[in-house]
């Protein structure tokens, strides 16, 4: 006699199948703290950079621009109002850059608020600034390209075998490129510095 087959339920069917197990709360927990340690990690480097947001000066009275001088660590001889132990909470030096004294005050890493720059992948046309070989550009400026139809960041600034101001950028499809920056431009179409002249040429950039 044939045996007939039975039908699988629903739940039967999502169990052959295989279904997602749902994270453990350690799990859940391991995942979250991993997270918290990769942004801390990511903050520190962008305060080791030195991008800070404008910060409020006890000495000046002024919300100012902040540089980095170095991380807080324990001191046998401590200076005045610097904590003595370690309380686990991450500290940096942090010079005003307003203060006509160039006061270094020590700040907790939570008041300080940092200038994350933001992914090349991210990036729209309205938010670049067109390149022209004549304006000058600073490390990590969005630019366009207009010949090149493309998007970019400005990774480094070098000087050439010439002696002329370049910046090394990234593009979003073209990978890196270098353009001259600061340079007169003829009528012909030519670059002109002093006596030197030459066509103006899109290099390959190193990383």
């Amino acid at each position: 006699m044939p045996k007939v087959e039975k039908k699988k339920t629903q739940s039967e069917k999502k169990t052959s199948r295989g279904t997602k197990k749902k994270p453990t709360p350690k799990v859940e927990e391991f995942i979250a703290e991993q997270a918290d340690e990769q942004a801390a990690k990511q903050k520190r480097e962008l305060i080791i950079a030195g991008k800070i947001k404008p910060l409020y000066c006890d000495v000046c009275g002024r919300v100012s621009k902040r540089e980095f001088v170095g991380e807080w660590k324990p001191s046998d001889k401590p200076k005045e109002g610097e904590p003595t132990q370690d309380d686990g909470v991450a500290k940096y030096w942090l010079r005003c850059a307003d203060c006509a004294i160039g006061a270094v005050q020590l700040v907790e890493e939570w008041k300080i608020q940092t200038e994350r720059e933001k992914n090349l992948d991210e990036l729209t046309r309205e938010e670049c600034i067109v390149y022209t070989p004549q304006a000058i550009y600073a490390v990590g400026d969005p630019i366009f390209h207009e010949g090149l139809k493309e998007i970019g960041i400005v990774r480094s600034k070098v000087t050439t075998s010439s002696g002329m101001s370049a910046i090394n950028v990234e593009f979003r499809n073209l990978g890196f490129r270098q353009l001259l920056e600061n340079v007169y431009i003829d009528a012909d179409g030519t670059v002109s510095e002093g006596s030197k002249k030459g066509k103006l040429k899109i290099k390959k950039a190193k990383k």
